[in-house]
């Protein structure tokens, strides 16, 4: 147990915490979890024992509909719904037996109303009996935006008023510095947020694999520091539950977590549980519908002329037709990270691994080394091992670009 776990369960022992509460009529056991395993346990073994957890995480999603758009809205329902559907710019939802087409351009505010039911309506798929008292509370709460927006804020009130300190009143202000919630972040000290950086062992990034974190000591030894931020997976402000929780802490580099994720809330890969994995690839690519033959030549050979602005290095789309859980998550972290865009400019990495795969992985070279790995009973490390650097027997991506240096020797 780390010095961390010790100092948050020592203040909290192994007390419940009820974190869903709207109404006496509401199984209350049903929606309490242990402080201890809160804070310490992974997200998958807590999730199965804590069945409730889905339906709070729904709940504090919904926030994001308030005061959206017509197109915002349908737009963030693509994002993390599977069933929702985008034919010829219009918008296809299966809502109660059948499907619904709406169009996101017009002011058809029937449309509307039926997005903010369809919302709603699926808190009946994790809890019947909270749907009926929130629709029995706000019964016209689908009419318009701010009957709509008084649910929202009732819902996302009443969740934090579970979290609220005994004797503490909320202030007006929503933002989440300001709350005297019972777990809180401000609990951690930069010393200590220094030491769970460097305990937690991530060495490049999870998010871009473009950057390393390292940590660094002051000039007495006795502070550790780190190169990376300490990101909420699970945005503090929206997930108050989550906000000391081990399994939500994720070090990230700054271009990441600062200047691309921020605040915003993006649908996309948990890093300790989930990778973009071998479905997913880098691919090393001519623009234009009849590539010049000389130059797809040069590419095969690795001849090409990385700075090419006809070269191109992405991230394989994945189809509307393979819309799940997963696809959903990868285009979230494509887009939120920007990784189409920024793995661009490594083209003319891309460009030596097909080079070098040629030159050395084939015809006399690679004999010749066969033959010294033989010789010197070198059994330890593989010929791309000696080459490239990675460990890809044992799918390690814990290097630098290892993922797309992985996908173009393997595609080239």
């Amino acid at each position: 147990m780390t010095n961390l776990q010790k100092f948050l369960t020592s203040k909290y022992r192994s007390d419940n915490i009820k974190y869903i509460n709207f109404g006496t009529n509401i199984n209350s056991n049903k929606y309490s979890i242990n402080v201890e395993e809160l804070l310490t346990s992974k997200f998958k073994p807590l999730r199965d024992k804590n069945e409730g957890l889905e339906l709070y995480m729904y709940l504090c999603r919904l926030k994001q509909y308030k005061g959206r758009s017509k197109k915002e809205f349908i737009d963030y329902l693509y994002m993390w719904d599977t069933t929702v559907r985008k034919e010829k710019g219009k918008c296809i939802i299966h809502f109660r037996g059948k499907d619904i087409t709406i169009n996101p351009t017009n002011n058809n505010n029937e449309e509307f109303k039926k997005l903010r039911e369809y919302v709603i309506d699926q808190i009946n798929n994790y809890d019947s009996d909270i749907y009926e008292v929130l629709k029995q509370k706000y019964t016209d709460y689908y009419t318009n935006k701010v009957n709509f927006a008084a649910l929202l804020d009732y819902i996302e009130q009443s969740l934090s008023n579970c979290l609220y300190e005994k004797n503490k009143s909320a202030t007006n202000s929503t933002k989440y510095d300001k709350q005297p919630y019972i777990i809180h972040y401000k609990l951690i000290s930069d010393t200590m947020r220094n030491k769970l950086l460097n305990s937690l062992g991530v060495n490049v990034c999870p998010y871009c694999n473009r950057q390393y974190i390292t940590i660094w000591h002051d000039e007495d030894a006795k502070n550790v520091h780190s190169t990376a931020d300490l990101d909420h997976f699970y945005i503090k402000s929206d997930y108050p539950l989550f906000a000391l929780s081990l399994f939500n802490f994720v070090p990230s580099c700054q271009i990441c977590n600062s200047r691309f994720k921020g605040g915003k809330v993006r649908n996309t890969i948990y890093p300790y549980e989930e990778e973009f994995g071998r479905k997913i690839q880098f691919q090393l690519e001519l623009e234009g519908k009849t590539p010049n033959e000389e130059l797809q030549l040069k590419k095969w050979l690795g001849a090409a002329n990385a700075a090419s602005d006809k070269m191109k290095l992405s991230l394989t789309p994945v189809p509307e037709s393979a819309r799940d859980d997963f696809s959903l998550k990868v285009n979230g972290s494509k887009a939120l990270f920007r990784l189409d865009e920024v793995y661009d400019c490594h083209k003319g990495k891309a460009v030596d691994v097909v080079l070098k795969k040629r030159i050395y992985l084939e015809g006399a070279y690679k004999n010749y080394v066969d033959d010294i790995f033989e010789k010197f009973d070198i059994t330890s490390i593989s010929l791309e091992k000696f080459l490239f650097g990675y460990d890809w027997d044992n799918d390690n991506f814990d290097e630098l670009l290892s993922k797309m240096t992985y996908d173009i020797f393997h595609s080239s």
